[in-house]
């Protein structure tokens, strides 16, 4: 594969945890039978994660959901969505969703549920 004008890798860029239509994972041959079924980790780990990930989505833009920044950019995205507005949004948070679990993950530090809505300290100083 060839790199494009301006890039630097010549890699594919990889969707974070699956979060990608249905689809064939390709590669992913490590199988194991286990009372006479074959089942693949890697794909059974993908789709269990892109479930409970949509299951959190939901949960968050659902009527139980906990006032929080996801939430509001969320509901903001499922207005402007037109017929299929709330489907969209929902996948679009879940993928947010793993990509703040990642830095958060990653990083080590803690989640702070209305972070863009909190006014900063500095501006209040002036």
């Amino acid at each position: 594969m060839r790199a494009r004008a301006g890039t630097e890798s010549a890699q594919p860029r990889r969707q974070p945890n699956g979060i990608v239509g249905r689809r064939s994972v390709a590669g992913h041959t490590d199988t194991a039978v286990v009372d006479g079924t074959n089942y693949c980790y890697a794909t059974t780990a993908v789709n269990t994660r892109r479930t409970l990930l949509v299951q959190g989505a939901q949960h968050i833009l659902g009527p139980f959901g906990v006032d929080c920044d996801l939430r509001r950019w969320g509901l903001k995205l499922a207005e402007r969505g037109g017929r299929n507005g709330k489907k969209r949004a929902i996948v679009a948070t879940a993928r947010k969703l793993a990509v703040l679990l990642h830095h958060l993950w990653v990083s080590g530090e803690v989640y702070k549920p209305l972070h863009n809505s909190q006014p900063s300290t500095v501006a209040m100083a002036a």
